[in-house]
């Protein structure tokens, strides 16, 4: 497990190359994020500070738009899209 300092911008493609530069394959990337639920053009997504993230399955977490979530879940290969596992109140 990898912990960011708070204020730190996630960048999965700089975490992928330091575990090949490691001598290991990465094959998926499981987060944990703290930040508000917002609607965007693409639909649902999570605001941490600068950064944002798409949400699959973000129609079902409408009824907390606004409000600060705990969201986890697998990072997809595009590096911008959670495929959400579980959600709670932060």
């Amino acid at each position: 497990m990898i912990r960011l300092k708070e204020g730190v911008e996630l960048r999965p493609e700089v975490l992928k190359k330091a575990v090949r530069d490691a001598g290991f394959t990465p094959t998926w990337m499981r987060l944990k994020v703290v930040g508000r639920l917002i609607k965007n053009d693409g639909g649902w997504a999570i605001r941490v500070k600068k950064q944002e993230f798409v949400l699959t399955d973000g129609e079902k977490l409408k009824d907390v738009a606004g409000r600060e979530i705990v969201v986890e879940g697998e990072l997809a290969g595009d590096g911008r899209t959670i495929k959400v596992e579980g959600v709670s109140p932060h």
